[in-house]
């Protein structure tokens, strides 16, 4: 009898679980197992090296290879974009209104440091500006790329160096705040993770910088 679609469907699934069973015995006899391993986040991963060196007083090209040489997490969810508030000085009174596109986005790895190792110094985010619009406060130019520098080390304090990618930008130091994110000390950040925070007035800086903590900037 020759054979119908049918018959030859249903042929070519006992020949499909044959070969399963054959290969699960031996893989069994090779000591095998098959294991599917989910993929890592982007935000995680070891934690950032360091910068050696002095970060104010060395050349900016060297901060800049040292930075561009950092993962960071560019997906959705990670990083945060918004137009920043700027004053127009031109209303009377002066109002706030929006001013350029702005992207932050974490370093991968940030979220898996110490606090040691942020004292040390780190970079934990970049912000890129996406406008023609400068924006002083956070040492952006116009479509300019700065990197977020924390350390404690050098002055006892924690703070904030906002290093731009242009050399006519100086480098603006801002204070910090370092904030426990858990009252559970066993809890850990899953990734690292990059937002604008509205501060009453303005635009603050916030991500995950070590672990269980987070750094503000306002």
């Amino acid at each position: 009898m020759a054979d119908t679609p049918e018959r030859g469907a249903t042929k070519q699934s006992w020949v499909l679980v044959i070969l399963a069973l054959i290969g699960g015995v031996v893989i069994g006899q090779l000591g095998g197992t098959v294991a599917l391993t989910p993929a890592p986040s982007p935000g995680s991963g070891p934690p950032p090296p360091t910068f050696a060196g002095q970060i104010e007083t060395m050349p900016r090209a060297e901060v800049l290879s040292y930075a561009r040489g950092l993962g960071f997490d560019r997906s959705d969810g990670a990083g945060d974009t918004q137009r920043l508030t700027v004053v127009d000085l031109m209303a009377v009174p002066p109002a706030p209104v929006p001013g350029p596109l702005c992207r932050i986005e974490p370093m991968q790895g940030a979220a898996e440091l110490e606090r040691d190792e942020l004292a040390a110094g780190r970079i934990v985010a970049r912000i890129i500006n996406r406008d023609s619009i400068p924006y002083p406060e956070l040492a952006l130019g116009p479509s300019d790329t700065t990197y977020w520098w924390v350390d404690s080390a050098t002055t006892g304090q924690w703070r904030t160096l906002l290093v731009s990618s242009e050399d006519t930008v100086l480098i603006a130091p801002r204070g910090l705040s370092l904030v426990r994110a858990f009252e559970d000390s066993t809890r850990r950040w899953g990734q690292a993770l990059a937002r604008w925070r509205w501060q009453g007035q303005d635009e603050g800086l916030w991500v995950t910088c070590t672990a269980t903590s987070a750094c503000l900037v306002e």
